[in-house]
């Protein structure tokens, strides 16, 4: 039983033998179907329902799922428009029509691919230009997946479909004609142009396939809805063969603009035929919301979707079926013709032969499993049983693949067999979508789509990883085979046959994993954004190199475009983000300000003088540790480690921004001076380097201040949106790492491990010697409370990597010295993340317990100005100054303790014992406090 069925039980009930236990089998079916189909529609069922669905009677075994279907829809309350409609829908105007339309939209996909060698021999393009030109479409592709649900869900899947050929028709041809032109040339504009068209191909196609879901969940009779996917596939997979066999025709005659403008053409007969064959969804849809309140219940965000269990064990059959699919896709050509020694011709025809097994094999599936529901056989047998063989079938095949020496016709004879096979899906996870949500089956195809899409980037970045390092396809295809393999194993969940109590999986609180997996991602982003960009630039350099080519010059400097506007995003948010109050308050603190200031731009650059004499190899690894010296505190992850550790946020918000604006006028000082007189062989051009770092910097912080200060609705845009500025501002930092990387990926891997372990090492101890030194001295000189001494200590000790990646890209127009210079800030930054994770706990004692001591000690002052003031003999305001002095503290901060979830009143909480750890660093707060006031208590 595939993972993908964890939900078949909300599907259609059994049907066959007339025996008793097959007939309250099929009660209990019944049961779980009408009450699932009632919260598809939005309504709750009363107990005189829930009485009157038990009392029915079993069901004749020659009754079918459909008319059961129809029986619990008209309990639930659907009205009888929407089963009429779908039941004399025609298959010659959803199917057909439907078909026609995914082949067309993966024949203007794939077209790019045969047309790209004569446009990059006419534009002079690098195999890395190709890359990203190729990958752009799938940008817009991930991006109107959901939206394309959604829509499709809410208008109906015609109007988005019909909107969907449109488009992709349209911007077909717009590649020949705006994009590729004389006018884009002189403009120095051609390559921009062309990923903005192939974009704008994947956004309007992106819509195409949940739109389809939608039509066929609709509009299509249950008992031949498997037929139907399987027909609307048969034309996704023709396409691809289609393209294959007109494209090099057209292009062999007409030239490469001929096939753009005639693939973008054949749109528009298509689009006359969608219009006057496929039916009005308005009917349809103006039931399906009557049938769920009015309209107002039928709406189910994404956020309920993967509240199900059933959802998520669909996006992992998705992910694991285009895991297999994008890598057959990709790097069967490259298998025949590198492994099997053919050539290119042969390589061509060997691997059109699986795809048009695929193409009937997506037909056939449809036919036999709607054939076995026809004889009786469960729907959820049906499901769960084709879905095993989807995965399990092409596992044998890709074990035979695997084995060395294995001869041309069997491997053909194993491919085709694995993708033969793989097609049966189309009856399996597929089909299942619109069995669990009907109503909600484009978002619903949406949502699992983009998990998949995701899949399929990933296996093949990884196939191209491995190939590269083992040059052997065994590792990919067993790999593939597990894979499969782990996606047919069956979760117990509540619905399973054995019941909630047969598997510990089942007592799970998966909505509480899911919080916790959320709280982990959104705190964790920063290291796992960099961790990926570094994966992804290693793995797969070509996408980061094409980003980073392009360029523009002046006064023959090459600027990366793409990198500075990351630069920018960045400051811009952080300027949006900076609260005027939050400086105010800081600024209360000016010791701690002051300090943290001095340390960041004037003491902690020094260690730069050490450090360049350390030798290493290749020495761009000494010139980048020097240069992390001088740049300014990091602009995410100090500031998470401050708020972990209960320091003063405002504090360090108020030290990055202002250290890093400052640092624009000190970094190209004390880069001069540590750069001079050495071998490292990099000028430093202040005046150069000072207007970059103005412009990339201050200009976008000043901007966002500017936007959340005067422009309406700025401020409390920011403020609801934070976390995800926030990760968005992240997200950007990586992107930058990525190119740097991806420019530089040769030369990084031809480095030594010992080289780059040296690198690592240094790092943390330049960060350990920062954090000794500034806690020091906040501590055991300026005496600072502890959450300003934690702000300061923390925030002072940082260094931003990303901003050093950006200085180093002003530094040097050599990308290969750019990427070795840019490794020891990345290690540097990922050292500071795992240090400082280290370090909170014990920081988060320190704060917590100087935050009870404060509270004890304002609280006993109290105590003693209100016994002073009913004795008479002090007044109550003196009595609080002279205790408040007695302590050595203040009063404490409101502010802080609601933050740490307390009040002035809990004193149950406040007087329990300080940790011992803290009374050795802040003696003055742990003993006076709980002695000092009770020796004015009588």
């Amino acid at each position: 039983m595939c993972v993908a069925q964890a939900a078949a039980l909300l599907l259609q009930p059994p049907i066959g033998h007339q025996s008793h236990h097959r007939r309250r089998q099929r009660q209990t079916d019944g049961r779980l179907m009408l009450m699932s189909q009632c919260v598809h529609n939005g309504s709750r069922i009363s107990a005189l329902q829930r009485r009157a669905v038990a009392s029915r009677p079993g069901l004749g075994s020659k009754q079918s799922s459909n008319s059961l279907q129809a029986r619990a829809a008209a309990d639930s309350g659907s009205t009888s428009s929407e089963q009429p409609a779908a039941a004399t829908s025609s298959f010659a105007s959803i199917v057909l029509p439907t078909a026609l339309a995914l082949l067309l939209c993966n024949m203007d996909r794939i077209c790019l691919s045969v047309a790209m060698l004569p446009i990059a021999k006419e534009l002079g393009w690098a195999a890395g230009t190709q890359g990203i030109v190729q990958s752009a479409f799938l940008g817009g592709y991930l991006a109107t997946q959901l939206l394309g649900g959604a829509l499709a869900d809410k208008y109906g899947g015609k109007l988005v479909m019909g909107a969907s050929i449109a488009w992709f028709s349209l911007a077909s041809a717009l590649l020949p004609a705006v994009a590729i032109t004389p006018w884009t040339a002189a403009a120095g504009l051609t390559l921009p142009a062309v990923l903005a068209a192939r974009f704008l191909v994947g956004f309007g196609e992106g819509v195409a396939l949940p739109s389809m879901n939608n039509l066929v969940a609709r509009n299509i009779d249950p008992a031949k809805k498997a037929t139907a996917l399987g027909a609307v596939f048969t034309g996704f997979h023709t396409g691809n063969l289609v393209g294959l066999l007109l494209s090099p025709l057209i292009l062999t005659h007409f030239g490469w603009r001929a096939l753009f403008y005639l693939f973008g053409l054949a749109g528009g007969p298509l689009l006359l035929l969608w219009a006057a064959a496929v039916p009005s969804q308005k009917a349809l849809l103006a039931s399906s919301r009557a049938a769920a309140g009015g309209g107002a219940g039928s709406d189910v965000g994404v956020g309920k979707l993967m509240s199900k269990s059933a959802t998520w064990a669909i996006i992992i059959a998705n992910f694991v079926n285009h895991w297999g699919y994008f890598i057959y896709l990709t790097w069967m050509p490259t298998y025949f013709s590198q492994v099997l020694g053919m050539d290119l011709r042969a390589s061509s025809l060997m691997s059109f032969v699986p795809w048009v097994v695929m193409a009937i094999g997506s037909s056939a599936a449809g036919l036999l499993a709607d054939g076995l529901v026809a004889r009786g056989v469960p729907v959820l047998r049906v499901r769960k049983r084709i879905q095993t063989v989807a995965f399990l079938g092409p596992v044998v095949a890709l074990m035979v693949l695997s084995s060395p020496g294995i001869s041309p016709p069997l491997a053909l004879l194993c491919m085709t067999a694995a993708l033969g096979i793989t097609s049966l899906g189309q009856a399996g996870f597929v089909a299942n979508m619109s069995d669990i949500a009907p109503r909600h089956a484009g978002t619903l195809f949406g949502l699992c789509n983009t998990f998949g899409s995701f899949a399929g980037i990933l296996g093949v970045s990884v196939c191209g990883f491995v190939l590269e390092r083992t040059g052997s396809f065994a590792l990919i295809f067993q790999a593939t085979a597990a894979l499969y393999i782990l996606g047919t194993v069956p979760p117990p969940s509540p619905w399973h046959p054995l019941g909630p109590s047969r598997g510990i999986v089942a007592m799970v609180d998966w909505q509480r994993v899911r919080a916790k997996v959320i709280f982990i991602f959104i705190d964790q982003f920063l290291l796992i954004s960099y961790a990926i960009a570094c994966l992804i630039a290693l793995t797969w350099p070509t996408p980061g190199k094409a980003v980073a080519s392009v360029q523009f010059y002046v006064h023959g400097k090459a600027y990366q475009v793409i990198k500075i506007l990351n630069i920018m995003i960045v400051f811009l948010i952080s300027g949006a983000m900076l609260k005027t109050d939050d400086i105010k308050k800081a600024w209360q603190h000016k010791l701690g300000v002051a300090f943290g200031f001095l340390s960041t731009l004037a003491i902690t650059p020094c260690l730069g003088f050490a450090l360049r004499e350390i030798s290493l190899t290749p020495s761009a690894f000494t010139a980048g540790l020097t240069l992390t010296t001088a740049v300014p505190q990091t602009l995410g992850i100090g500031i998470s480690l401050v708020r972990s550790c209960g320091g003063n946020e405002g504090l360090a918000l108020m030290m990055t921004a202002g250290t890093n604006i400052i640092g624009i006028f000190t970094m190209p000082l004390w880069l001069k001076a540590l750069f001079a007189g050495t071998d490292f062989n990099i000028s430093i051009d202040l005046v150069s380097l000072l207007v970059n770092l103005l412009i990339s910097v201050l200009v976008p912080s000043i901007i966002g201040k500017l936007c959340r200060e005067y422009l309406p609705g700025c401020q409390k845009f920011v403020t609801k949106y934070k976390v995800p500025l926030s990760l968005f501002s992240t997200a950007n930092l990586a992107f930058i790492i990525w190119q740097v990387l991806s420019s530089a990926q040769k030369v990084l891997l031809e480095q030594q491990f010992v080289s780059v372990l040296y690198v690592l090492l240094l790092s943390a101890a330049q960060h350990i010697v920062y954090l000794a030194f500034n806690l020091a001295v906040t501590t055991f000189a300026l005496r600072l409370p502890a959450p300003e001494n934690v702000a300061t200590g923390i925030m002072a000790s940082q260094k931003s990597g990303p901003v050093a990646v950006a200085v180093i890209g002003y530094l040097t127009n050599d990308v290969a010295q750019q990427g070795l210079l840019a490794i020891p800030a990345v290690l540097g930054q990922l050292v500071q993340v795992f240090i400082g994770s280290a370090l909170v706990p014990f920081f988060a004692r320190v704060t917590k317990a100087y935050q009870k001591a404060q509270q004890v000690a304002a609280e006993e002052a109290e105590e003693a100005a209100a016994v002073a003031a009913l004795e008479g003999g002090t007044d109550k305001g003196a009595a609080l100054k002279t205790s408040s002095d007695a302590t050595g503290e203040t009063a404490a901060d409101p502010d802080l303790d609601v933050k740490l979830g307390k009040t002035q009143s809990d004193n149950s909480l406040a007087r329990q014992p300080a940790d011992p750890g803290v009374a050795a660093l802040y003696p003055h707060a742990a003993v006076q406090s709980a002695t000092g006031a009770d020796e004015k208590a009588p």
